[in-house]
C-alpha cells in the first residue's frame, strides 16, 4: 500500500532526487527554483528541499491546515484577489492554445505534516505561499476545461508582481 511506505521507497522520491540535484546550481545561477505539477506536490518534497532551492507546484492535495480547515477553502480568506489574462498552452494536435481571463489572489498557508510524512525527518508544519488562479467565464464548448490552478510556493506572495511572476513560471 502507497500510503504506509516511505517517500523512500516510492518512485515519488524522484523529486526529491531532482530538487536535491538542482542545488548544485545555488551560486552557479542567479536563482535556483524547482517547478513541478501536480505530481511533485509531496510534503517531503517542501519539507527537505535544499534551503536556497525555491519550489513552485501546482498542488494535487486540499492538505489540513494548522488550526483546522483545508487548504483550497484557504483561498477565500485572501480577498478578491486581481484579474489577468494568462496564456493557455495547446492541450494536444490540433490546438492553438488560448488566452484565459482569470482571478488571482495569493497568501500564506500553515500546512500541517501529513500521517503520511516522517515524524523525525519532517516538521509538524510547513509554511507555504498559495496562489489561485482561477477562470472567470471560460468558453462554452465541448472539452474545453477551465483554468482552475492552485500553486504552492516557497516564494513570496505578498505583493501583484510577486504572485505575478509565480503564475508566470508555473505557466511556462
Amino acid at each position: 500500500d502507497r500510503k504506509t511506505r516511505p517517500v523512500e521507497a516510492k518512485e515519488s522520491m524522484r523529486w526529491l532526487n531532482a530538487t536535491e540535484a538542482s542545488a548544485s546550481l545555488v551560486g552557479v545561477a542567479a536563482e535556483v527554483i524547482d517547478v513541478s505539477d501536480r505530481e511533485g506536490d509531496i510534503y517531503q518534497h517542501f519539507a527537505r528541499r535544499p534551503e536556497d532551492v525555491g519550489m513552485v507546484v501546482r498542488a494535487h492535495h486540499d492538505r489540513k491546515l494548522v488550526g483546522g480547515g483545508q487548504m483550497f477553502a484557504a483561498a477565500e480568506g485572501f480577498g478578491k484577489g486581481f484579474v489577468r489574462e494568462v496564456f493557455v498552452a495547446p492541450r494536444g494536435p490540433g490546438d492553438k492554445g488560448r488566452t484565459a481571463k482569470v482571478r488571482v489572489r495569493a497568501g500564506t498557508v500553515e500546512v500541517a505534516r501529513p500521517a503520511t510524512a516522517d515524524p523525525a525527518k519532517d516538521p509538524a508544519s510547513l509554511t507555504l505561499g498559495l496562489v489561485e488562479v482561477i477562470e472567470i467565464e471560460p468558453p462554452a464548448g465541448k472539452g474545453v476545461k477551465p483554468v482552475v490552478w492552485r500553486i504552492v510556493t516557497t516564494l513570496p506572495v505578498g505583493k501583484p508582481h510577486e504572485i505575478d511572476r509565480i503564475v508566470r513560471i508555473y505557466r511556462l
